[in-house]
């Protein structure tokens, strides 16, 4: 028997979706041939175990996947066309720019993950894996891009695809409400975020600033059990993890994350040393690199959060000099008081300075 397949508008009409990716973005979606075709008993079975409401089939879209399979034979006779022409374009695969519009990034964004190679930690396991190699000159293979996107880039794939974030350290197991300082919440949440628990002082620089959740429980607030710090219930701690994990631009108050630092920490996700953070200080206020002395003193004044890693810190990898993870410092470099828009020739220019 002929295995009838389907394609995206086969999908649409058969199940009455408005669009097909709703569905074929989906993690768990049964993955598609190497024409971009699915296997109707495949997708009959996970709409029912997965999106009940839309089943059963359309009466309707019969005729529609009764001819799914015809149009899969005519595929190679398009290709051969395609190949005796000269044609390069490889079925299932896409260019840098629809990279970009499908995972909504800039344009540069899929550029500069196709120049990421293998990256080892000290033990030598792999903890980035090189971007896969185009299909064909300037197309890669969306399903090769998929699983790169998903294991290396889980913030961007959360957004695409609207499932639960992959974090570097999976949130540990407890009751939603079990209370927890402002210590344990560090723990967690650097485990999570960067996979590297987040300092004490770190912390309550972000309570101090509003860019953690407000703690549950106070000292003398009169509930029980009585508790003699601020506290959060676990349940509180996991949200504010997944919202940040997942949300598109990072908000500092009301002020959001400009396009220059979303573009520049899309592409650079290391650690900053007080030189670098100079840099970007005065390309997102449009001036001259920030003094050293000033940078500082706002360190003293608690403007800036105090830095993440020291030399000696008994970490991997080991650091010479103090550095800051990109969370630690969007705070001071979006600070609403201070915030510019800089001209496009400036970023540009300040940008190539920058990143040598």
């Amino acid at each position: 028997m002929t295995r009838r397949r389907i394609d995206r508008a086969g999908i649409k009409a058969r199940y009455g979706v408005k669009d097909a990716s709703a569905f074929t973005r989906l993690v768990n979606f049964p993955a598609s041939d190497e024409d971009g075709l699915w296997d109707v008993t495949q997708v009959d079975a996970w709409v029912q175990a997965m999106r009940p409401q839309f089943w059963p089939p359309r009466p309707e879209a019969a005729a529609a996947s009764a001819t799914a399979a015809p149009v899969a034979k005519a595929k190679p006779k398009k290709a051969a066309t395609a190949k005796s022409s000269g044609a390069k374009t490889a079925p299932g695969t896409e260019t840098a720019k629809e990279m970009a519009g499908r995972f909504r990034v800039s344009i540069k964004t899929p550029h500069t993950w196709a120049r990421t190679k293998e990256q080892r930690g000290p033990d030598g396991r792999i903890q980035v894996a090189a971007f896969p190699q185009p299909a064909s000159p300037g197309r890669w293979k969306v399903r090769q891009v998929d699983n790169w996107v998903r294991l290396y880039r889980p913030r961007v794939w959360a957004a695409y695809s609207g499932d639960e974030p992959r974090y570097v350290i999976p949130l540990p197991e407890g009751h939603p409400k079990d209370l927890l300082d402002i210590g344990e919440y560090g723990v967690i949440r650097g485990n999570a975020l960067s996979g590297q628990p987040a300092l004490r002082a770190t912390m309550q620089y972000y309570l101090r600033n509003d860019l953690i959740a407000a703690p549950d429980r106070i000292a003398g607030d009169g509930e029980q059990p009585e508790v003699f710090e601020p506290m959060w219930y676990r349940e509180t701690i996991y949200s504010e993890i997944r919202k940040r994990r997942t949300r598109e631009a990072v908000e500092v108050g009301e002020k959001p994350v400009s396009r220059f630092l979303r573009q520049y920490f899309e592409e650079h996700s290391g650690l900053l040393n007080l030189e670098r953070i100079a840099q970007l200080d005065g390309l997102e206020h449009n001036r001259a690199p920030t003094s050293l002395t000033t940078l500082k003193a706002y360190q003293s004044e608690g403007k800036l959060a105090p830095p993440d890693r020291r030399p000696g810190d008994g970490q991997e990898p080991p650091v010479e000099d103090l550095m800051w993870k990109p969370e630690s410092v969007l705070p001071f470099l979006c600070r609403p008081d201070l915030r510019r828009r800089a001209v496009a020739g400036g970023i540009d220019g300040g940008r190539e300075s920058a990143d040598q």
